[in-house]
């Protein structure tokens, strides 16, 4: 659970870091001519539509952070997709290691082949079943994961 808080509050960071200086460098091109120390010394009456300027520059800067919030989600989801593939994918192995048992074991039971090689070959199949499984949990907990860190972006997103 640390590890994750960590990784979310590092995506975060990075998503801060780069939004702030995109916005930043698209600002300081923008108005990086205007000398601040003169600026400063316009009289309020003068000074225009400056309010109305500086409101939207900052609704543009926050509709920049939803939408690199909004990707971030959407590369989330393409995660939780590719995991969820991989799920499918060892469920399907798992089934055919299962049937594959099975025949080895209805080749043991009807005595047929070499005794020592059905016990060998049932044995193998067991263990693959169980490394499969293993492998499963693993899958699964990443889901878990994926699916947390999702949420907790819709839920910057509905902020």
């Amino acid at each position: 659970m640390r590890k994750t808080i960590l990784l979310l509050v590092a995506c975060i960071s990075l998503l801060w870091t780069f939004g702030c200086g995109t916005t930043q460098s698209i600002t300081s091109r923008i108005t990086g001519s205007v000398d601040e120390s003169l600026f400063s010394q316009v009289p309020a009456e003068n000074r225009g539509g400056v309010v109305e300027a500086e409101e939207a520059l900052s609704e543009a800067q926050e509709n920049l952070k939803l939408s690199e919030l909004k990707l971030n989600l959407a590369e989330t989801d393409e995660k939780l997709a590719k995991s969820q593939k991989r799920l499918a994918h060892n469920l399907a192995d798992e089934a055919e290691a299962k049937v594959a048992l099975a025949k080895w074991e209805a080749v043991d039971a009807a005595g047929l082949g070499a005794k020592d090689k059905n016990i060998d070959a049932i044995a193998s199949m067991k263990k693959k079943i169980a490394q499969i499984q293993g492998d499963r949990y693993t899958i699964e907990a990443n889901i878990k994961k994926i699916k947390r860190d999702a949420a907790e972006i819709k839920e910057l997103i509905s902020e």
